[in-house]
């Protein structure tokens, strides 16, 4: 029997970066976790020990920290496609590259009634996610870009409902018409990266709008130009005033 290398993948996890702007009298601040993975041919590194083709995982920690530096950290999902197309665009062995991102919010301290221009506070609320995924080299590069809200604590206490579903001798749960709901709210947007870096506008709309979604009734798309389904399931959704920029799928789940 042969033993084979599968595909493989290594990377860093976890650098925590904190930017701070303080080009004036106001201020602001981007707090993200971030995590950095790497595909391409590195079998002799894993088959002969050979680590000639390798980009140390000290050197992608860094090139998060700088490309924050350098390049800035706006949207998270233009500094994630920004750090993916680095990797895979000007690292010769790596093919593919996953980077994911945590955000964590600040929001600014009132101070006599006015949000002040450099105290904050961390906001624990939620955490906004994405991950870029980025395949191929040169005309057959492809970017996947998944974002969305995770850790978001939720309650109703009244106008929530389960009844007729299916039982067998072990059910021992009661129908009920009215009941408090209270969970944990992941939700996933999945949309194409058409060759060019995501538009700021579209991406924090986008954000809100999954937020509402997720809050709201089952297929509300009055407020939002958008439809989404809460509880597990999938819609195809597309911002209105960006048709360009087409959300394909959402996934909210309550956990």
């Amino acid at each position: 029997m042969t033993i084979v290398l599968g595909p493989n993948q290594y990377g860093k996890a976890e650098n925590r970066v904190v930017r701070l702007y303080r080009d004036g009298a106001r201020h602001d601040i981007r707090d993200v976790n971030v995590s950095t993975s790497l595909r391409g041919e590195f079998s002799d590194a894993h088959l002969v020990g050979d680590q000639s083709r390798v980009l140390p995982t000290d050197t992608q920690k860094n090139t998060v920290y700088a490309y924050a530096k350098e390049k800035g950290l706006g949207q998270i999902e233009d500094y994630a496609l920004g750090l993916a197309r680095h990797f895979v665009d000007d690292v010769e062995p790596v093919q593919g590259a996953r980077i994911e991102i945590d955000e964590h919010a600040w929001g600014r301290i009132e101070v006599d009634g006015r949000p002040h221009d450099h105290s904050f506070v961390r906001r624990g609320q939620e955490t906004r996610t994405t991950i870029v995924t980025l395949d191929g080299k040169d005309a057959a590069q492809r970017a996947w870009v998944v974002s969305g809200l995770k850790d978001l604590v939720v309650l109703k206490s009244t106008g929530s409902e389960f009844h007729g579903f299916l039982t067998d001798p072990y059910t021992t749960l009661r129908e009920t018409t009215d009941r408090v709901m209270a969970t944990s709210l992941v939700a996933r947007y999945e949309r194409e990266a058409i060759g060019q870096l995501l538009r700021k506008n579209f991406i924090v709309r986008s954000f809100h709008i999954v937020g509402s979604a997720g809050l709201g009734s089952n297929t509300d798309s009055r407020r939002t130009g958008i439809v989404a389904i809460t509880g597990q399931g999938r819609s195809t959704a597309c911002d209105l005033s960006h048709p360009a920029f087409c959300v394909k799928s959402v996934i909210i789940c309550w956990i």
